[in-house]
């Protein structure tokens, strides 16, 4: 992650593997799952299949999630940074 946003905005998870999240900045981001609406805000939300992440902090360094159990599936995981 950078400053602002993901520095990639796709990453393909096999299943049951992990995602590791890595935070290039010392701004604190905090990753829920959910999804952005039309006007590009996000809103925090259950994704099924996907590993819970709620109210997950980062402050430089790095986070990895739960294993994700699906085959296919489309999860989004949404960014909010501190201020």
């Amino acid at each position: 992650m950078a400053l602002d946003h993901f520095v990639q905005n796709v990453v393909l998870v096999p299943k049951g593997s992990k995602l590791l999240v890595v935070n290039d900045s010392s701004v604190e981001h905090i990753l829920q799952n959910g999804a952005w609406d039309a006007s590009g805000t996000p809103h925090a939300g259950a994704v099924p299949g996907a590993p819970t992440l709620r109210n997950v902090a980062i402050t430089g360094g790095s986070r990895g999630s739960g294993h994700f159990p699906s085959l296919a599936s489309t999860t989004s995981i949404v960014r909010f940074t501190r201020a």
